[in-house]
């Protein structure tokens, strides 16, 4: 028997960054940047607290709404073929649940709620095929 429930979160999620910054060198192909984002999460956070030993009944998975918009910060490397960026920020999730799983088999379990701000990281990479 595991001793937590499962948290999942299923979301779209929209990006725009109308600011941008490029470092580049005249005599080179590649340049750093620098982008201000505002990014918005909305989706779903699906709970399963059948891991922490709830009947069946009791333990059906449930859900709620996910929306949380946020800011952030995003540098790269790009060139003609690859590009590299790394990424910052904080969201600040609008629906904000508390959840217990009281019961006879889960003495004082102690309540989760969703943090009011949450630090984001990011990293991706890649390469330009056309």
């Amino acid at each position: 028997m595991s001793n937590g429930a499962t948290f999942h979160r299923i979301l779209g999620r929209l990006d725009a960054c109308p600011w941008q910054a490029a470092l580049s060198r005249p005599w080179s192909d590649d340049a750093f940047t620098l982008r201000a984002c505002a990014r918005l999460d909305v989706g779903r956070l699906e709970i399963d607290p059948t891991g922490i030993g709830l009947p069946v009944a009791v333990g059906a998975e449930v859900w709620r709404p996910w929306i949380a918009p946020a800011g952030l910060a995003r540098l790269g490397w790009r060139s003609p073929r690859f590009f590299l960026a790394v990424e910052g920020g904080v969201a600040v999730p609008v629906v904000r649940e508390r959840f217990s799983f009281p019961g006879p088999q889960v003495p004082s379990t102690p309540p989760f709620e969703i943090p009011p701000l949450a630090l984001t990281t990011g990293l991706g990479f890649g390469g330009f095929f056309l």
